[in-house]
């Protein structure tokens, strides 16, 4: 569902409680309807002074002002719904530097166990890992957005999408699903593929918010659900993170985030009105 359908429904599903797309569309419809017979009311009460059949039209302005009212408040109240987060096929991550990738390749290969996750210490590469461990089992594919190198110099993650798929690969090879990783530069289905093999801009949260629309169109384009798909923010810049938010605002796209004091996972349900997934 693109951002404004699902913009419209939230404030349908708000207005009038309704929960399916057709529902949420029959109002929206009826609302535009209510709008033209008013203004050609007026119109006509202008033009020609009182007659009965600007009844309607004069009554239904009270209801479009009431409803006018209401959608403001709609599209600018967003709820927040914090739960354990459910498995995922698919998991976006922020690819951040591991800080010293010579103690990972020390950490001997295995599965995602809490003394493996432990001998991470505090590396950024731990909340992945631990986030992975979270969804194995449905967990068919993550997908790493990296940064792109700054000014002058060689500071891009994207540089190390390979170390980090490979140690994915280390740690869950024995696992009932492997997942594969793919970087956004690699995802089929869509020819703006090749502008994200470089990564994106650290601090700009527009160019993250493109990435990230990307990324769901790809993954919509090989049959994924917006409910199969999972964000996970805890490795995100401040910009990464806005946009990460944005994207998954509305309809049934989740983010989640790992705890860095105990390492627990929580997902959240960002919503207009009273809208819930």
């Amino acid at each position: 569902m693109g951002d404004g359908s699902a913009l419209l429904v939230g404030v349908a599903r708000v207005l009038f409680g309704g929960t399916r797309k057709w529902f949420s569309i029959l109002w929206i419809v009826a609302f535009w309807v209510a709008v033209n017979l008013t203004s050609s009311a007026i119109y006509d009460l202008a033009q020609a002074g009182f007659q009965w059949r600007q009844l309607l039209g004069l009554a239904l302005f009270a209801v479009v002002w009431g409803l006018v009212r209401e959608v403001g408040r709609a599209v600018n109240e967003v709820t927040v719904l914090k739960r354990d987060s459910p498995p995922c096929q698919v998991l976006v991550v922020f690819l951040s530097p591991p800080l010293d990738l010579a103690a990972i390749h020390a950490i001997p290969s295995g599965s995602l166990t809490d003394a493996t996750l432990e001998a991470f210490q505090q590396s950024p590469w731990r909340m992945p890992m631990v986030a992975i461990r979270h969804h194995l089992g449905q967990l068919a594919k993550v997908v790493v957005v990296p940064t792109r190198d700054s000014k002058g110099k060689q500071d891009g993650t994207y540089r190390l999408v390979e170390e980090f798929r490979a140690t994915v690969k280390r740690f869950t090879a024995t696992a009932p699903r492997i997942p594969v990783v793919v970087a956004a530069g690699e995802l089929p289905g869509n020819k703006a593929a090749g502008i994200w093999a470089t990564g994106v801009a650290l601090e700009d949260a527009v160019e993250w918010l493109a990435a990230l629309r990307h990324v769901f169109a790809c993954l919509h384009a090989e049959g994924y659900r917006d409910s199969d798909i999972m964000v996970d923010v805890t490795g995100a810049s401040k910009a990464a993170t806005v946009a990460g938010a944005a994207v998954t605002v509305g309809g049934f796209r989740r983010l989640q985030y790992v705890n860095r004091v105990d390492y627990s996972v929580l997902s959240f349900d960002l919503n207009y009105g009273e809208e819930s997934a």
